[in-house]
């Protein structure tokens, strides 16, 4: 395998000017169990641009997709971080979020999630989309903090985060994934 070389990256290449550069996400996440996929997007490095429109095949599609979540403004976040020894490292993606209220959907789904492999799909302020987590190496639920608050200006939420391990800092996706069945 030849040597990737280190590439030269200019301001104007970064796009900042026409696309945006805010901090944050949409208030939406997708989610979806990882045995609902039979097969995900093949992701090859350098490229980590898929469509999810031709390269998700669900089990069922008429019975399980993805799952579009509301959460609070101002809590979503991604994040890629290098992690473990010289020679294998990889990366820790974790996407983390705020749903309000402990009412029992909110409830059911904390349940639902925690011992369950995942795969989550962020969308940023900039319209990028984002993929945490795949069929062959799910993410999982890292915390769920549920809190009632103390004084009534307080959260009244459960937090999640989900993480999952990655040879990519992020799988970037050209458009939403499938969350209306097959009829």
């Amino acid at each position: 395998m030849p040597a990737i070389a280190v590439p030269s990256i200019s301001r104007e290449e970064l796009e900042i000017v026409e696309k945006g550069n805010i901090g944050g996400l949409s208030k939406y996440i997708f989610l979806c169990r990882a045995d609902a996929v039979s097969v995900d997007p093949v992701v090859t490095s350098p490229s980590v641009t898929v469509d999810p429109a031709s390269d998700f095949t669900f089990v069922d599609d008429t019975t399980e997709v993805f799952s579009k979540v509301y959460h609070t403004k101002d809590t979503g976040k991604f994040e890629a971080v290098a992690q473990g020894e010289f020679d294998s490292k990889s990366y820790k993606q974790s996407v983390s979020f705020a749903i309000p209220t402990l009412y029992s959907a909110n409830m059911q789904l904390a349940r639902n999630l925690l011992n369950e492999n995942v795969i989550a799909v962020v969308k940023d302020r900039n319209g990028q989309l984002i993929q945490v987590g795949t069929k062959d190496s799910p993410a999982v639920i890292e915390e769920v903090t549920a809190s009632s608050g103390g004084p009534a200006t307080e959260a009244r939420n459960i937090m999640y985060k989900i993480t999952a391990d990655s040879i990519l800092p992020a799988i970037i996706l050209e458009a939403e994934p499938q969350t209306t069945p097959t009829v």
